[in-house]
C-alpha cells in the first residue's frame, strides 16, 4: 500500500486498471485487480470486502486466459485476508494453506514460509 494509505493506494490502482483495460494488458490487469483488491481489503468496510471480491474475481479471469499463475498465489493470499475479514476462520485456515502451496508451486519460497509463519 502507498505510505500505508489504503486511500491513495485504491486511486493509484484504479489508474492502473483504467490504464491496463486501456492497454488490453493481462499481466498489467492482473497487478491492478490485486492492487484494487488489497486496498479495497485494507479500507475494510463490508462495502470494500465486497468489492475486494470483485477484483479478485477479474484477476482470476485475467490469469486463466493469460497463463499468468505467477499471480494466482497473491490471489489466495489475499483470499485469504477476505475470509479473515469476514470471520471465517476455517476457511481462511484452508486458502492461507493453498497461497503457501501455491507459492511454493511457483518457486516463492520466501513468501511460503512467510505465511507460515503468519498461521
Amino acid at each position: 500500500l502507498a505510505r500505508d494509505d489504503a486511500q491513495s493506494s485504491l486511486v493509484v490502482a484504479d489508474d492502473l486498471y483504467r490504464l491496463a483495460k486501456a492497454r488490453a494488458s493481462g499481466n498489467e490487469l492482473c497487478l491492478a485487480t490485486l492492487a484494487q483488491a488489497r486496498a479495497h481489503l485494507a479500507l475494510g468496510s463490508a462495502e470494500h470486502v465486497d468489492a475486494a471480491q470483485c477484483a479478485l474475481d477479474e484477476c482470476d479471469e485475467a490469469i486463466a486466459s493469460t497463463g499468468a499463475i505467477t499471480f494466482a498465489p497473491q490471489a489466495m493470499e489475499v483470499r485469504w485476508g477476505l475470509a479473515r475479514a469476514r470471520g471465517d476462520q476455517p476457511d481462511a485456515d484452508s486458502l492461507r494453506q493453498r497461497a503457501v502451496d501455491e507459492y511454493r508451486k511457483v518457486g516463492a519460497i520466501g513468501h511460503a514460509e512467510r505465511l507460515e509463519a503468519a498461521g
